[in-house]
């Protein structure tokens, strides 16, 4: 029975225990009904789950979780291993990370999937914008991302906020030849 320890940016320590759960269950090739309470450990500037993991194999956890790396990298999770084997994630803790930033990262990167997950966690504020003022709807757009722009859309983002050059998700979509946005 292998076993997984994962660290979390530190502003995990304010999300709710289901959304562990449904990160784990994310996470998961298979489906764990296993509670989490007893496996997750607060270190000081972090969260740190280690659990394990019934019904699957070492390597086939690993295997799993090659396709997960840009997901787990998006959304918070700087540090994983299986066992005592070498990381399958190792990154520094960036201590500046917040769900906002990550969820501009995400739609940039295109990857809808953690875009979704960062959505449930209700704690976002989803028309955060960065330094030239856009909004993740506004990146959405500028990319031509059709299937992120209508979850964020489905999630109350404003399509009325301005850039910092004064340009609306709208503007932006028809600028770049989205016009299926």
């Amino acid at each position: 029975m292998p076993k997984i320890v994962v660290k979390l940016q530190n502003k995990w320590l304010d999300v709710k225990e289901e959304m562990l759960h449904s990160f784990i269950r994310k996470l998961l090739p298979i489906k764990s009904s296993q509670s989490l309470i007893d496996y997750i450990d607060i270190i000081p500037g972090s969260v740190t789950i280690i659990y394990h993991v019934h019904d699957c194999t070492a390597d086939m956890l690993k295997e799993h979780l090659q396709t997960k790396l840009e997901f787990m990298h998006l959304i918070g999770v700087f540090s994983l291993y299986i066992n005592d084997n070498p990381p399958v994630l190792q990154k520094d803790e960036n201590m500046n990370f917040t769900f906002e930033l990550a969820l501009l990262e995400a739609v940039t990167a295109g990857n809808n999937e953690a875009v979704e997950f960062l959505l449930q966690l209700k704690t976002v504020n989803i028309d955060h914008t960065n330094e030239e003022g856009k909004t993740a709807l506004m990146l959405a757009c500028e990319r031509g991302h059709e299937d992120i722009v209508h979850s964020l859309q489905s999630a109350g983002a404003n399509v009325n906020i301005q850039d910092n050059n004064g340009w609306t998700a709208l503007m932006i979509a028809s600028e770049h030849n989205h016009i299926s946005i």
